[in-house]
């Protein structure tokens, strides 16, 4: 019935669609308009609230034959089709639009799962759809045609063609703000009118961005423009901003796949995805949630768009999870088998869970229910810890983009204790470094590249202020010390190597008093970073034979112990021994020093 109806749309499709505007939009056309300034009096995000707040939870699964619309809350199915979906689907406040397979369109009344039109396309509508009534705009791929690319706008009250533009480069989802409909076609953002899809602005969104990437679709957020696709987002400017785009985040899991040209539908690399929580302020941290097959992991992002901490963890006993939506503060995970797992945005607790059946490749969520009440925010709860270093101990390679981030998120924590893990990793040893299949040998691999990298969570600016204050020094014949508590312990937080040869020269310099000395080298300490050898040898070798020195300050003893406990590393070990045997050779050593440095080295020789 479905391909008959579709059969009689065809003819009613193609007839109004030769009066409609068929040039074809340019793969790089010369820049012009301002997509900040179309979308400047709409915001569509307050709207789209406002409708699922309105409309009945439903979450809809796409089988492999049918499509099944399931309340959420109750685990009853509301209605089914027998349907082949080949593309994602999208909805409005009351219906739900399908792309078929045949090239067709089929909208169906959310509540009732009513057929209200079917419509045929003029090809296969796999990349995505965006829809503000009365236009759906769809961009579509039939690999027979002359140009196989288009982007079609749909009437949702009929199905009719409005209008339709050949593209003659690859093109994204699109997104529709106020009276445009928004789309990336190769590396350029298109606005098209919704009523006649003349376009309107253009930007080349790869001037200023890395042109490897393959941007997939647009997002308009809060008065924000982003592109990109998998865990790769640029901002393209905020309102009235000229749109010059600039970095949002960096792309945490290698391990996701950029679709060349257009989406195969619900793919396999529909069960590794990244959601951010969009924010209107740049300065501002942004929440990200990390889905990888069987784990979720929730953290909270720097202003860059690096990971700052982390939030939550959930992994799955059982089956692989296909789709991943955040409503409200509820994260709806839909899997593979039809199961639907709810679990609370602030703190990762399981909220409520559906039993599944038959096997399901993707979902759409329209709701979840009501917010749950009595939610703490865990903040700083010590078992998200715990919970990470458990996700990096499960050996399955299906996890490891997710171990990848927690490994990020345990690098960049302020304890050094908690960083020193990924040192063990990356040294292969401890509880998750011994191991020596592909996924472990891989983890270690990362782990290594981490540990060459800033470690903390200190901004470029914090670092740049805490460099400054380490550099203070007394003005000459001034009366007064300058106090280095608050930089060394900053220091110990900070996330810069350029830190440890900052107070190494600190460590160095005459004026630095006796406790900052050992502060200074507690921080070393602390740290455990090899590069802290060379200017605590020169320390101790300098001022070994000083009996003042010694008496005033443990700084020395601490400075020996620090050296003796690096002198099997491979880089900075040697140096260490040899400052020490020379040491313990000169006979103006301080008593007390040699005494320390004796019992060490004796003690490393009976391999205590």
């Amino acid at each position: 019935m479905i391909a008959r109806l579709a059969r009689v749309a065809v003819g009613v499709a193609i007839a109004i669609a030769s009066g409609c505007a068929t040039r074809v939009l340019p793969a790089n056309a010369p820049e012009h308009g301002n997509l900040a300034a179309e979308a400047a009096d709409h915001d569509p995000e307050a709207a789209a609230q406002a409708s699922a707040v309105a409309a009945l939870p439903l979450v809809v699964l796409v089988e492999r034959t049918r499509v099944v619309a399931v309340d959420p809350i109750h685990g009853r199915e509301r209605w089914s089709l027998p349907l082949i979906v080949t593309g994602h689907p999208v909805a409005s406040a009351h219906t739900v639009y399908l792309p078929v397979r045949g090239m067709g369109l089929v909208a169906v009344d959310r509540a009732k799962g009513t057929t209200r039109f079917v419509a045929q396309l003029p090809g296969e509508a796999l990349t995505g759809l965006a829809v503000a009534e009365p236009v759906l705009v769809a961009t579509v791929l039939d690999p027979e045609a002359r140009r196989p690319a288009q982007v079609v706008g749909v009437s949702t009250q009929d199905g009719v063609i409005r209008w339709r533009r050949p593209a003659a480069s690859r093109v994204g989802i699109p997104e529709v703000v106020g009276d445009v409909a928004v789309v990336l076609i190769g590396d350029q953002l298109a606005a098209l009118r919704l009523d006649t899809g003349r376009e309107v602005a253009r930007l080349d969104v790869a001037a200023s961005a890395d042109r490897r990437a393959e941007f997939e679709r647009v997002i308009h957020r809060r008065g924000m423009w982003f592109v990109g696709s998998g865990t790769r987002w640029v901002d393209v400017g905020a309102r009235g901003s000229g749109g010059e785009a600039r970095a949002l985040a960096r792309n945490y899991a290698p391990a996701f796949r950029t679709v060349r040209g257009m989406d195969d539908g619900h793919g396999d690399d529909e069960r590794l995805r990244l959601w951010l929580r969009w924010s209107s302020v740049d300065a501002s941290p942004r929440d990200a949630i990390l889905l990888s097959r069987r784990a979720v992991v929730a953290a909270r992002l720097d202003a860059d768009g690096r990971p700052l901490r982390p939030r939550w963890v959930h992994v799955e006993r059982d089956g692989e999870f296909v789709a991943m939506e955040v409503t409200g503060n509820r994260v709806i995970l839909v899997r593979e088998d039809g199961a639907i797992v709810q679990l609370d945005d602030d703190d990762g607790r399981e909220l409520h869970r559906i039993d599944g059946g038959d096997p399901v490749f993707g979902a759409l969520v329209l709701g979840a229910g009501p917010k749950p009440r009595g939610t703490a925010h865990r903040r700083d709860d010590p078992s998200v810890v715990r919970d990470l270093e458990r996700l990096l101990a499960i050996d399955d390679p299906r996890l490891l983009p997710a171990q990848h981030f927690a490994a990020d998120l345990l690098w960049r924590s302020d304890d050094p204790s908690v960083r020193a893990k990924v040192s063990a990793l990356a040294e292969g040893v401890g509880e998750n470094g011994t191991g020596t299949g592909e996924r472990a040998l891989a983890l270690r691999d990362h782990a290594r590249a981490l540990v060459r990298t800033p470690w903390g969570s200190d901004t470029d600016a914090d670092t740049s202020a805490l460099l400054q204050a380490l550099r203070q020094r007394p003005s000459f014949g001034a009366p007064t010390t300058v106090s280095f508590d608050e930089p060394i312990r900053a220091a110990v937080r900070s996330g810069s190597p350029e830190v440890i040869a900052e107070l190494g020269r600190l460590l160095l310099d005459p004026t630095t008093t006796a406790t900052d000395l050992v502060r200074i080298v507690d921080a070393f300490a602390t740290l455990d970073d090899a590069r802290a050898v060379d200017p605590v040898a020169t320390f101790v070798t300098r001022y070994h034979a000083d009996d003042q020195i010694v008496a005033e300050s443990t700084a020395l003893h601490e400075g020996a112990r620090l050296l003796l406990q690096h002198v099997d590393d491979a880089t900075a070990g040697p140096r260490a021994l040899a400052v020490l045997r020379r040491v313990v050779d000169d006979p103006l050593c301080a008593p007390s020093l040699r005494t320390v440095i004796v019992r060490g080295l004796a003690a490393r020789e009976m391999g205590q």
